[in-house]
């Protein structure tokens, strides 16, 4: 691997038309190794000159400089106008097409910037993201990119978006970028190299999301020393969450990175690996295979491992756990159509096992305390509706219940479960989904400051009472920001990745404060729930159709809306999200008499991307969006405004009668027109055209 070296990232036509400016950037011309020309540093009126004459606008880093190993290949660039300025509303981006490829495009502040146009986590379309300061959050799983340079600030996901270069030239708004950017749409930080004249190391134990993220940001933040990265597990880091959901997966598709990249980068990986102690005072971390590390600094994120009841049968061969790859690949090898699975809890996990394997084998039955499942995660009404849907894909509950005992045969495979009232369910395969406990055994001993329940008290820069000892994932008792800063564990699969880049600022002494804003999700037979906040909550205030499962759902403890749900209303739980992170509270008062105000429509629009807009644009003029994309047909007419409460329209103490139905816009001139899911007022029934399709 050659040494980095910057050089300029406009070609020599466009040096030429800069005039002076550019000329101050060329101190030599390339030697005859071929090195690129350096930048000098006696000109302090360089940029001044750029931005004069090239009136260069977006990413500035990819604009100036960029990075390549001596003797590399040059990179192939394509060149276009894709869009006129006047193209572009502020903040909403758009796609456009440049070389049989999309980028997108979006204007905040007057500035427009270029970036990828799907997310770099599962690969959602941006141009449906939420809007925020300076960001771009994802919808579906809450991702955050800088919209200036296109750098990942907040996670699920590893990789940031490739930031394009803009250039405005008569209102044409031209961009360039790199062939091979337009082809991944995604983009690695670039990296330092290791310095074997640095000898501090920085151990990071447990291979996780929170780890993996860790010993890249360290690399990417200019540590040159020696990283040593600890995984439990046989396998490099990979994405933990896809486990319960697609069991057939193989893990190179689950890995985040392979082999080569960690040997590109030097940072050492050791698999199959445990720590199983750590020797403050010496700077020590011992391991299972004998051989002690000593460290610098010391990042700890071992995660939780998954709790098997002590209950007779828990023994039995069949009888299993899963939170890792190899619990779903052992599952997988024991399904067929004859067989019949028991599995006990309502957790996340244990639903989306239940959803996984009901149209694989003869009959699942899903074991519950309560009389429905997520009622105290999401409420009883979400639950009720989720148990329906279960109910309809085939699946049984044991509802009010638990297991008592698991039966086996003589050969010591599952045969029956014993439920506490007796009853018995014949179960090939039993699956534990009630619960974690966490990794922090080896740490008791250690002088760290750990709670009863094992997790470890951490400030908010997730160091622990030990100076040179951090800590994050799912065993950090951490501040959450958005919360008013209150401390909690929490194991959510972002957060632990934000963890981990925020332990590696802070390990180089960059002093980066955690503002946590806990997001995750669940799909569950194509529903998708999307979450985000925190805290316990009192009430719960619905908008939409919960039965249906097309709903937002309000937490509050007092007057605080302390978290959010919705399912199948994307963008909306990403633009709540945003909100806290730009430390904006939400209150009963924002959502009293329109549950959506609080959204600032003019901000955060939302845009229907299919082609009947452009086609009935004019017929359907005058509708406004709410942010659904909805079909005509799902619009509520009503004769006057309403007062949205509860999930209920109501005109004064009345509930509203009149028919729910488009055609009733030609009986009722200037009635309201409410989406049915999340009861905005869209407009009225005389700016609705019969057959018009969608609204703009």
């Amino acid at each position: 691997m050659g040494r980095f070296v910057p050089i300029s990232a406009l070609e020599s036509e466009q040096r030429k038309s800069l005039g002076q400016g550019l000329r101050l950037l060329e101190s030599s011309q390339p030697s005859k190794r071929g090195n690129p020309p350096r930048l000098t540093r006696n000109k302090p009126n360089v940029l001044h000159y750029i931005r004069k004459f090239s009136k260069i606008m977006g990413c500035s880093s990819s604009t100036l400089q960029i990075n390549k190993p001596l003797g590399s290949a040059p990179e192939d660039y394509v060149e276009g106008v894709v869009c006129q300025v006047t193209d572009l509303n502020e903040n909403e981006p758009k796609t456009f097409d440049l070389d049989e490829k999309k980028v997108l495009l979006i204007k905040q502040n007057g500035k427009i910037s270029a970036l990828g146009t799907k997310c770099t986590h599962y690969g959602a379309p941006l141009a449906s993201s939420a809007v925020g300061d300076g960001r771009l959050r994802c919808q579906w799983h809450g991702a955050c990119f800088n919209i200036a340079t296109g750098d990942i600030e907040d996670f699920p996901g590893l990789d940031s978006l490739p930031c394009y270069q803009v250039t405005i030239e008569d209102n044409n708004v031209k961009v360039r970028a790199r062939k091979s950017e337009l082809e991944s749409n995604k983009r690695i930080k670039d990296m330092v190299l290791r310095n074997e004249s640095d000898k501090q190391h920085i151990v990071v134990i447990g291979g996780g999301p929170s780890g993996a993220v860790c010993v890249e940001t360290l690399r990417q933040e200019g540590f040159a020393g020696q990283i040593t990265l600890v995984c439990a597990e046989k396998y490099l880091p990979y994405d933990r969450i896809k486990v319960t959901k697609t069991m057939d997966i193989s893990i190179q598709k689950l890995q985040f990175r392979d082999c080569q990249f960690y040997q590109k980068h030097d940072i050492k990986v050791l698999t199959n690996t445990t720590a199983t102690g750590v020797d403050i005072e010496n700077k020590k971390v011992s391991l299972n295979n004998g051989c002690p590390l000593s460290y610098d600094k010391l990042y700890i994120a071992t995660g939780a491992k998954p709790r098997k009841l002590n209950i007779p049968g828990s023994e039995l061969k069949n009888v299993i756990v899963i939170r890792e790859y190899d619990h779903a690949a052992y599952i997988q090898s024991q399904l067929s159509d004859q067989k019949e699975v028991a599995i006990l809890g309502s957790s996340f996990i244990a639903m989306e096992a239940a959803s996984y394997l009901s149209s694989k084998v003869k009959k699942v039955t899903v074991v519950i305390r309560e009389n429905v499942p997520f009622k105290a995660s999401l409420g009883p009404e979400i639950g009720a509706a989720f148990k329906k849907l279960f109910e309809e894909k085939g699946v049984h509950f044991a509802i009010n219940s638990g297991m008592k005992s698991i039966v086996g045969d003589d050969c010591g495979n599952v045969k029956e479960v014993e439920l506490n009232d007796g009853t018995m369910i014949k179960a090939d395969l039993v699956i534990m989904g009630v619960g974690s406990t966490f990794n922090t055994g080896f740490l008791k001993d250690s002088g760290l400051q750990m709670r009863d329940d094992g997790t470890i008290e951490v400030n908010q820069y997730l160091q622990t009472n030990k100076d040179n000892v951090f800590v994050g994932g799912d065993i950090a008792y951490a501040p959450v920001w958005c919360r008013h800063n209150e401390k909690a564990s929490i194991g959510h699969f972002g957060l632990a990745h934000y963890h981990g880049k925020i332990a590696a600022l802070n390990m180089l002494g960059k002093q980066k404060e955690l503002q946590a804003v806990p997001f995750f999700w669940t799909a569950l037979y194509g529903k998708s729930v999307r979450y985000a906040g925190h805290g316990r909550f009192d009430e719960i205030i619905y908008s939409g159709n919960v039965e249906e499962l097309e709903f937002v759902a309000y937490y509050l403890k007092g007057d605080e809306v302390v978290a959010m749900s919705s399912c199948q209303m994307d963008p909306i739980v990403s633009e709540y999200a945003e909100r806290l992170a730009q430390g904006k509270q939400l209150y009963r008062e924002d959502i009293k008499s329109d549950m959506m105000a609080w959204r600032q429509r003019k901000k955060y629009r939302s845009r229907f991307v299919g082609r009947s807009v452009k086609k009935n644009f004019t017929r359907a003029r005058g509708i406004k969006s709410c942010g659904c994309r909805h079909h005509f047909g799902e619009f509520n007419i009503y004769p006057s405004p309403l007062i949205a409460y509860n999930g209920k329209y109501v005109q004064g103490t009345k509930h509203c009668e009149i028919p729910c139905s488009p055609q009733a816009a030609a009986d009722l001139p200037g009635a309201a027109l409410v989406c049915q899911r999340c009861q905005v007022r869209v407009g009225s029934s005389s700016s609705y055209a019969p057959g018009s399709g969608y609204f703009s």
